[in-house]
């Protein structure tokens, strides 16, 4: 019995050790309306970390959403998370995996923002390191 125990003790933690890390970095950001686009500065302040296991996680000031957030789908070629925020909003998150050969990974992630007399969209994009 302690044999058994062990084996799935074992196989359980060597399951969830092979989860993958990202790191995330935004390198531009902008807030765009039905008739206007302009550069902002939240990209100076987010940080975004992804994990395989446990989903993505937005770090920023301004928002609530500080711990992960469900999770991710994955396939060969991209990570792709979808979460609905306090607020009711969908904010959706997609990184490119196109060769696992590449040092850094291209990141889009969007937020619609509604409920103000004009709805808006944020958009972020930057590049991911693997931990």
């Amino acid at each position: 019995m302690n044999k058994l125990l062990t084996t799935i003790t074992l196989l359980c933690f060597s399951v969830a050790a092979n989860a993958d890390i990202y790191f995330c970095d935004p390198s531009i950001s902008a807030s765009l309306t039905g008739i206007s686009t302009r550069e902002t500065t939240l990209h100076e302040t987010t940080s975004i970390i992804i994990d395989t296991d446990k989903g993505i996680r937005v770090i920023m000031p301004e928002s609530d959403n500080q711990d992960y957030a469900d999770y991710c789908l994955i396939d060969i070629s991209r990570i792709t998370c979808s979460w609905r925020s306090s607020a009711g909003n969908i904010n959706s998150f997609q990184m490119s995996l196109a060769d696992e050969s590449y040092e850094q990974y291209e990141f889009s992630y969007t937020v619609p923002v509604i409920g103000l007399s004009v709805p808006y969209l944020i958009a972020m994009v930057g590049t991911c390191t693997k931990a």
